[in-house]
């Protein structure tokens, strides 16, 4: 029970920064968490979303945070694009 809440959870502030990309909620600390659990949770409109954070970042910090989680996905093929 409490692991699904946590992934709904994670999933829910991810769509929420989706919606909003200039405003990312989700607190420092947990960023590594729920972008991972979020992309494996997610398909391709996830991973599409991280993929242009990626490209996007300024700080390196967040853009290792994100290429790390890019590969958290549970759909490959994403990965050979």
């Amino acid at each position: 029970m409490g692991v699904d809440r946590c992934r709904t959870l994670t999933s829910d502030w991810f769509r929420e920064w989706m919606l909003n990309p200039d405003h990312n909620p989700i607190h420092p600390n947990l960023k590594t968490t729920v972008y991972c659990n979020a992309i494996a949770a997610g398909g391709v409109e996830e991973w599409d979303f991280a993929w242009q954070m990626f490209k996007n970042a300024t700080v390196a910090t967040e853009a290792a945070k994100l290429r790390s989680a890019l590969a958290c996905t549970e759909v490959p093929w994403l990965l050979n694009r």
